[in-house]
């Protein structure tokens, strides 16, 4: 159980560390979203 566990973390660092920037690209586009979406409560109001 161990064993596997620390498998499975090591898989995860290996896979942030292959690609970061997709992870900041999902993270940005997460923001634009949540920011075009007030905006638009803004404007409706």
């Amino acid at each position: 159980l161990i064993n596997r566990r620390h498998q499975q973390n090591s898989i995860t660092q290996v896979g942030m560390v292959l690609n970061p920037s997709d992870a900041k690209t999902q993270l940005e586009l997460k923001l634009n979203k949540t920011e075009e979406t007030l905006r638009e409560h803004q404007l409706s109001e």
